[in-house]
């Protein structure tokens, strides 16, 4: 069977995304309020799947009547998006990485690379470790250059040659909190501070395991333990947990001679409430959004500030085919 949802939102003039349960096929969009004057503005809009990213078409007033005229919108349309799916960019070339702890990756395009996006780097020869963990970037140096945002344990061990980097599009988590690659794990007696590799997202209280599996990172004394967060420093993106680590081996990174291994990482599941109660709901709340965003402005889907707009969109029960060639 068919599966048909609508809803109905009050346009703010910019952008809106609307959230469906089950994806969607098709979708109508009617502008209840450029409707009801007669006008050259779209008042109805029409989406369906296989038409690219920002298109769709409109329906317009002609001038002082009633009859609708049929465009294309080329831009400002619908667009499909899925966030449980981890979407990247196109590889782009490096020419190699620089063998200290906060590693220097060389390119020679960084467009659409900023500081504070996250990158997947690939096939770095005789640094395969820092391949396949998402790192965030802090310093962009046009078309050169860029750096991994938060210190290795140690060096990877050796200068890297050619490979790849792809932009890792942000929000594509499914889970929240998410797991974490854990870069560096510093014992200080009864606590133990920790790294990560992009923004570490804890907060205070929660509960954390940890995964060190392999003696590649050193530490396995610490692989399956869980603690709760007791503080978080946002500069250096570290966090304490309760686990007095003071007789564990030291953790490190791995150099080329340990791979393939299994990365450090760890895991928030739940945190600690009054009475020291354990919640779980927090560590397994699916966060991913399936929907589409309607382009905001006049003669657009979303429409105009003040515009009253309705929606209908559809899952279609039979497979679609988008080329009969």
């Amino acid at each position: 069977m068919p599966t048909i949802q609508s809803g109905k939102f009050i346009s703010a003039g910019t952008d809106v995304s609307a959230l469906v349960r089950s994806d969607l096929d098709w979708m109508y969009v009617y502008n209840y309020t450029t409707s009801a004057a007669i006008s050259g503005v779209g008042c109805q809009f029409y989406w369906q799947r296989g038409m690219d990213a920002g298109t769709g078409l409109v329906y317009s007033k002609t001038g002082g009547t009633d009859a609708l005229e049929l465009q294309d919108l080329a831009s400002g349309g619908f667009t499909l998006f899925d966030t449980s799916i981890p979407l990247v960019s196109n590889a782009v070339a490096t020419t190699a990485s620089s063998n200290v702890a906060q590693p220097i990756i060389s390119t020679g395009s960084t467009a659409n690379l900023v500081a504070g996006n996250v990158v997947v780097l690939a096939s770095i020869g005789a640094a395969p470790t820092i391949c396949g963990v998402p790192f965030e970037v802090d310093t962009v140096v046009a078309n050169t250059s860029f750096r991994i945002a938060w210190p290795l344990a140690n060096a990877p061990g050796a200068v890297g040659g050619a490979g790849t980097y792809r932009i890792l599009q942000s929000g594509t988590h499914l889970y929240d909190p998410n797991r974490k690659y854990v870069v560096d794990i510093a014992s200080v007696g009864a606590t133990t501070v920790v790294t990560t590799s992009t923004r570490h997202e804890r907060t205070v209280g929660e509960e954390v395991r940890m995964y060190v599996p392999s003696a590649a990172n050193g530490m396995v004394e610490i692989n399956n333990l869980s603690g709760t967060v007791t503080a978080i420093d946002l500069v250096n993106n570290t966090f304490t947990l309760d686990i007095d680590s003071s007789s564990f081996s030291a953790f490190v990174w791995p150099g080329a001679a340990d791979s393939p291994y299994t990365p450090a990482q760890c895991f928030a599941f739940g945190s600690e409430a009054a009475g020291n109660q354990t919640l779980l709901e927090d560590a397994t709340r699916n966060v991913a959004q399936i929907g589409i965003t309607l382009g905001g402005g006049v003669g657009f889907p979303a429409g105009d500030a003040n515009d009253v707009v309705y929606w209908v969109a559809g899952k279609s029960d039979v497979t679609f085919v988008d080329d009969f060639s």
